[in-house]
């Protein structure tokens, strides 16, 4: 019954056509209320373009929103932030230049955006030199924060999404939103993976998701029930929402799950690797996240792949049938994953992986992309981006970049203290080749 009630509860959450008639009534209830914040509330929740153009509270060119009524959406980064102002996961990826050209500065994650603009007195005289790239952790990402800050970045705001599908209806929120192509799970360096044989891998199955109740680690153990017992399974993750590994093993074995379970909490980066390196096969469960970097990570493993076909998460763009396979749920997840068991010892993810997203891919569009941008404003460009990649945060590929850019740090860190730490970057570090 508990589970009956679980699934039912994920259904309504992820019904888009519920989404979509929840924002049409706080739209309206908005409207009726002369509440705007509520048209972007209802613009956040959206799910389809028809409604996400009717809620827009930026339709017809309106102007910003009244900021007191924004503040109170910033609740969740005020507390981060009062909890620890500095700013951390972000990287110095061009210098400024001569003649008024500007650096750009790459920003991973919602909460540094809040802790980069909140802690600078006044942002201009940052912001004045560099380019912003802020990299989303979720989709929807919050169009509050968004709000709050074209208050504060002069002119274009980059925004790498979580999922490609998120890229219009950012850009449509406001002119001055401009999404890269780029996500967050792409910037994997394919040296940092050691892939076994296949027959010589420990693990049948690998999930890599921390405890929290939105990566639906239930719909895999309610799937090895059915499976043969002799399959090993292993589960990575990190204390969440009050969920422990205790606590996820208990709801495996209440869920008839069987098999031989090695559950792994808080391992370091390498340690995690070494795991993904040693399956024969990865899962995701969410219906909804960001891009999920552990995903793609298990293909630089050379992992064959499971997601879920109806999965709201960017990585499920690079599963396809050289890297693994999208399961449907209307045929039975054991179902699916037997295939996907049976299927594995033929699939080569990491050589597509390496051939079409690795972190070298990636700063190439990058740098493309940004340098097109600046010389249609008419903009100088005439150094290209550092090479970064994520390990497990940004990080410089190249120590040459890193001692080069190195004072640019101590800098920043001498002008404004309480944002930049430092020790904001280290350097560059556990990739075996470059």
């Amino acid at each position: 019954m508990q589970l009956l009630q679980t699934r039912l509860k994920d259904g309504l959450t992820h019904h888009r056509g519920l989404r979509n008639a929840k924002a049409l009534l706080q739209h309206a209830a908005g409207v009726l209320r002369r509440d705007p914040v509520q048209s972007l509330l209802a613009y956040q929740g959206a799910e389809s373009p028809w409604v996400e153009r009717r809620v827009n509270p930026h339709r017809d060119g309106k102007a910003l929103l009244n900021e007191a009524a924004v503040i109170p959406l910033l609740e969740r980064y005020r507390q981060i932030y009062e909890g620890d102002p500095v700013l951390s996961r972000s990287l110095i990826l061009k210098p400024p230049g001569l003649d008024g050209e500007k650096g750009v500065l790459y920003v991973a994650f919602e909460y540094n955006l809040y802790r980069l603009l909140r802690g600078l007195a006044d942002p201009a005289e940052l912001l004045n030199r560099y380019d912003l790239v802020l990299s989303t952790s979720w989709s929807p990402t919050s169009y509050g924060l968004l709000e709050w800050a074209l208050r504060i970045v002069p002119g274009t705001l980059y925004l790498e999404a979580g999922n490609p599908a998120e890229i219009a209806k950012l850009e449509a929120y406001h002119p001055r939103i401009r999404c890269v192509s780029t996500m967050p799970c792409e910037w994997i360096h394919p040296d940092n993976f050691n892939p076994k044989p296949h027959a010589a891998r420990a693990y049948d199955i690998l999930m890599v998701a921390n405890w929290a109740p939105f990566k639906r680690h239930y719909e895999l153990f309610a799937a090895l029930a059915k499976l043969p017992a002799s399959l090993k399974v292993a589960l990575i993750g990190q204390k969440e929402a009050g969920r422990t590994a205790q606590s996820i093993t208990a709801t495996a074995r209440s869920l008839g799950a069987k098999q031989e379970l090695e559950v792994f909490e808080s391992l370091p980066i390498q340690k995690v690797r070494e795991i993904q390196c040693d399956s024969k096969t990865a899962v995701l469960m969410s219906r909804r996240e960001g891009s999920c970097v552990a995903a793609m990570e298990a293909l630089f493993a050379n992992t064959p792949l499971g997601m879920r076909a109806d999965a709201h998460v960017g990585s499920r763009k690079y599963v396809n049938e050289h890297t693994g396979r999208l399961l449907n749920p209307q045929r039975g997840i054991h179902h699916e994953l037997a295939a996907l068991l049976e299927a594995a010892p033929h699939l080569e993810p990491r050589q597509w992986a390496v051939d079409h997203l690795s972190c070298h891919h990636a700063i190439t569009r990058l740098n493309n992309e940004l340098k097109k941008h600046a010389v249609e404003q008419g903009c100088r460009w005439t150094r290209d981006l550092a090479a970064m990649c994520w390990n497990p945060y940004p990080g410089y590929v190249r120590e040459q970049d890193w001692q080069e850019l190195r004072p640019l740090y101590e800098g920043l860190h001498s002008e404004f203290p309480n944002v930049f730490p430092l020790n904001l970057v280290e350097s560059p570090r556990g990739i075996r080749s470059s």
